[in-house]
């Protein structure tokens, strides 16, 4: 009797694998058992491969904006980060011509 492992891995290793969950079919098996286990369950524990489960979302999950600048603040700061970064600069190149013009 042979026990094969099993392998499950994200493609991104291999190129040509780079989009695609790779597996041999030991893996593959278990990874569709840890799937029914999540649509039942919402939740699947059993490891496979580099993985250490299988989660059932919500859409709602994957439609809610994500990351980022939600809020105001973080919207204002970045914008005030901007442009005291446009006035530094603008100081320098007009120090930068002053200098330059005395030369001449």
């Amino acid at each position: 009797m042979s026990t094969q492992k099993k392998y499950l891995y994200d493609g991104s290793d291999w190129a040509e694998h780079e989009d695609f969950l790779v597996g041999n079919k030991k893996g593959l098996e278990e990874l569709k058992t840890a799937i029914d286990e999540a649509l039942e369950k919402n939740i699947s524990t059993k490891k496979i491969g580099n993985y250490v489960g299988v989660k059932k979302l919500d859409t709602s999950f994957f439609e809610k904006k994500r990351g980022g600048n939600d809020n105001i603040f973080s919207q204002i700061l970045t914008i005030g980060v901007v442009v005291s970064i446009a006035i530094i600069f603008f100081i320098g190149l007009l120090s930068s011509a002053k200098f330059l013009k005395s030369f001449f």
